[in-house]
């Protein structure tokens, strides 16, 4: 069989009872204890006749666009039909079409678990308004697209928050609020270049929660970007797997956003607290190994235009920016996941960055 399943609940019945339970202390894929939990279906209330309601739900699992294409919406599934109905709730019309559609029964209610809330979902049926068939316009198509992006940003960032609890800890991130704002702007950039499918702006999302969510932009890996990802006679998913293991193979992985090259980088910190902070020209030379010749003139480019977008003029912050740019990708103040690091050089005047940052680096490093 396939969904959707319609099933009459009876009351005494175990299992209306394992549907209806939610056992904190069992184990979440226990289903024979419960479901609750695993969002398994959406509740109908009716005094409809099952038959009656079977035949409404065969009839309405798709609708037409306006140019009469169908469309079949998984409205079975809670997160879908909660989506669908926050986006047309203000349009009487098209509520009363799908939950009280012409010649067919009514619909008293749906309830909808999502998370840890249930939604209930109703209307009355409004004697003035026309029960005109829903049509899928391209402006509700758009917003069902949008609200399932940003369900995959959330979905998928619990998921990188809960697999990398230390990654984001030495970051500073308490709440999965920076890394979904980090696959949303991944994400973009991903369809932005003809990469729509989840499991390849997955893949993006996840390189760059570890090396930086602008990494792509850095001039060291905008060479293999545009050789592995950017090239079209091969599919998405395979530019993809080509880019990350040419990527893996190189220096680079060793560089970004890892505590063996912030150890190398407290020598510079503390020179810099000892004495003058070293010119953009000594720093690129002392770290030649973290920025290749072919790489190099790209690479100051894209600080000077951070500086110049970021207001910091003074050689201090100049000096200390590319030291961070060196680890963190020349976009580090534009990452979410580099916020603290913003913070420390919005609000710490010149001559206290590099203590500051020497701080912070010491505190990343402590984090094992």
């Amino acid at each position: 069989m396939w969904p959707p399943y319609l099933i009459e609940l009876a009351p005494d019945t175990d299992f209306t009872r394992i549907l209806f339970t939610h056992d904190p202390d069992a184990h979440e894929q226990a289903t024979t204890r419960h479901l609750w939990h695993r969002e398994p279906a959406i509740y109908i209330r009716s005094r409809a006749t099952l038959d009656d309601i079977h035949c409404h739900f065969r009839k309405y699992t798709r609708v037409r666009d306006e140019r009469e294409q169908w469309y079949y919406l998984r409205f079975w599934e809670p997160r879908e039909t909660v989506n669908l109905f926050s986006l047309i709730r203000h349009e009487r019309e098209d509520v009363a079409g799908l939950l009280h559609p012409r010649d067919q029964v009514p619909i008293r209610a749906i309830y909808a678990p999502v998370g840890g809330s249930l939604f209930k979902i109703s209307s009355r049926i409004d004697c003035d308004v026309e029960k005109a068939p829903f049509i899928l316009t391209a402006e509700k198509r758009a917003g069902l697209g949008r609200q399932q992006q940003d369900r995959f940003a959330h979905e998928f960032g619990e998921k990188l928050f809960g697999i990398a609890p230390l990654h984001f800890k030495r970051l500073g991130i308490a709440s999965i609020g920076p890394v979904v704002e980090m696959i949303e702007t991944v994400a973009k950039n991903c369809r932005d270049k003809g990469f729509v499918h989840r499991n390849e702006i997955a893949k993006i999302a996840t390189m760059s929660a570890f090396f930086g969510t602008c990494f792509l932009q850095d001039a060291r890996v905008q060479p293999l970007a545009e050789s592995c990802l950017y090239q079209s006679e091969h599919s998405p998913v395979l530019r993809v797997q080509k880019f990350e293991e040419t990527f893996q193979v190189s220096q680079l992985p060793g560089i970004l956003m890892t505590n063996a090259a912030l150890k190398q980088l407290l020598p510079v910190l503390e020179q810099g607290l000892a004495e003058k902070p070293p010119g953009p020209d000594q720093i690129r030379e002392q770290f030649s190994a973290f920025v290749p010749d072919e790489n190099a003139n790209a690479f100051v480019g894209q600080c000077r235009e951070a500086w110049e977008k970021h207001g910091l003029v003074s050689e201090t912050q100049q000096a200390a920016h590319m030291i961070c740019a060196l680890v963190f990708t020349p976009f580090f103040l534009d990452d979410p996941l580099q916020s603290v690091l913003a913070d420390l050089f919005a609000g710490q005047p010149p001559d206290r960055l590099f203590a500051s940052l020497k701080t912070e680096f010491l505190r990343r490093l402590e984090i094992a």
